[in-house]
């Protein structure tokens, strides 16, 4: 059974760090920085999820938009192709969205709200978490047997 996303975001917290669609880009990038983050969600006033904004539009939008920089907005620039996951949603089914879209981050919603952000790296470090745990548990396994007995390939061919 895989992890849920609800249990990623109760270990890594389950603020997200959002703007506004009339924010400048140069506000972005300083909540981008100031935040350590690759991505915010772009919200209206009342709440409502309007695009996702990471650091790959802000580069694109540099490049398309070098001469008029400072007047880009979030809304300018925001994906608005935005896959979603709920809480029950598993690893494997952010992993299989995340590929999909080629998107690095993916918001949570329950109940038509945003809760949470999940990103590869939440993913990547959770896959790692559980290798680790598997190896443990290899380990632990192995280590019950007898240091006399014959050895694994041994016990193998003897099958």
């Amino acid at each position: 059974m895989s992890t849920s996303i609800r249990t990623i975001l109760g270990r890594k917290g389950w603020g997200v760090t959002t703007v506004y669609p009339d924010d400048t880009l140069l506000a972005v990038v300083d909540t981008l920085t100031s935040n350590h983050i690759g991505a915010v969600v772009v919200q209206d006033r009342s709440g409502q999820l309007l695009g996702l904004l990471s650091e790959r539009e802000v580069v694109k939008g540099l490049s398309e938009h070098h001469d008029e920089v400072t007047e880009l907005t979030a809304a300018d620039l925001m994906s608005l192709d935005m896959p979603t996951l709920t809480g029950d949603a598993t690893v494997t089914q952010a992993m299989q969205l995340m590929t999909l879209h080629r998107h690095r981050h993916i918001p949570v919603c329950e109940d038509g709200k945003l809760v949470g952000l999940i990103s590869i790296g939440d993913v990547v470090k959770h896959r790692l978490e559980e290798s680790d745990l598997a190896v443990e548990e290899m380990r632990a396994y192995v280590m019950q047997c007898d240091p006399h007995e014959a050895t694994t390939g041994q016990r193998y061919a003897a099958r």
